[in-house]
């Protein structure tokens, strides 16, 4: 009300797979509800909301686009895909976003994927990498511009926002370890003989961002690029 936004992009989400089974409602509030509730004071302040979704709906080969259909395979994926289903709801022209991102969290830099890659190959710690879950990661600044283009452009309905290659988990490590020059020691492991059962085939087909944008996604090497040079500015702080 103080503010009155044109805009209100929602990042709120419990995105612990763990937490979430061992969690449901809580998980349910904040990813789902949390949305229709956001969404209904957008209507009220005539405000477009934009959703940052996940890319956790897939399990079988080939990139997805956003008609395919998805498969619920734990709380964390039904919750976040009820969020959907409430953020675009009504006729606020709401926009949600596929995606899955990597990159630093400049506050709190201990916290996420890369700050526990790096800082495990900072302590010699050894690895254990998954040959069988596929993603398209991108770098979290990317996704950021990307998001204003859409704002911009005034973008409804579900985008995936990702680059423009999938790559397993462990290939992308590699080309990290080959970005800094470095061979780790690491095993494989496979998302099978993980506690909680996940989506393992979550490459994104981004032709209709690129299509609707008029451009060309960054693919995993540059979202590598972009990552390792964050980590050199900030290394001393993780």
């Amino acid at each position: 009300k103080h503010f009155n936004p044109d805009y209100l992009v929602n990042c709120a989400a419990i995105t612990s797979l763990n937490n979430c089974e061992n969690n449901p409602n809580k998980s349910l509030r904040i990813n789902s509800d949390l949305v229709l509730n956001l969404n209904e004071l957008c209507k009220e302040f005539s405000c477009k909301l934009i959703q940052i979704s996940t890319d956790h709906f897939y399990t079988n080969d080939g990139k997805k686009k956003e008609s395919d259909k998805i498969k619920i395979v734990n709380v964390y994926s039904k919750s976040k895909f009820l969020g959907e289903l409430n953020a675009l709801t009504g006729e606020n022209n709401n926009l949600v976003i596929r995606t899955n991102f990597v990159g630093f969290n400049k506050k709190k830099p201990k916290l996420g994927f890369s700050a526990w890659l790096f800082k495990s190959l900072e302590s010699k710690k050894k690895l254990f990498l998954f040959d069988d879950y596929y993603h398209s990661p991108i770098y979290v600044a990317d996704l950021v511009k990307i998001i204003f283009m859409l704002i911009e452009k005034n973008a409804s309905g579900i985008f995936n926002v990702a680059s423009r290659d999938v790559i397993s988990k462990l290939e992308f490590c590699k080309k990290i370890f080959r970005k800094l020059k470095i061979s780790p020691d690491f095993s494989l492991k496979s998302v099978k003989t993980l506690e909680v059962k996940r989506a393992n085939n979550n490459g994104l087909d981004i032709s209709k961002v690129e299509k609707f944008l008029s451009i060309k996604m960054p693919n995993t090497s540059n979202t590598v690029e972009c990552i390792v040079n964050d980590y050199m500015k900030i290394k001393k702080i993780i």
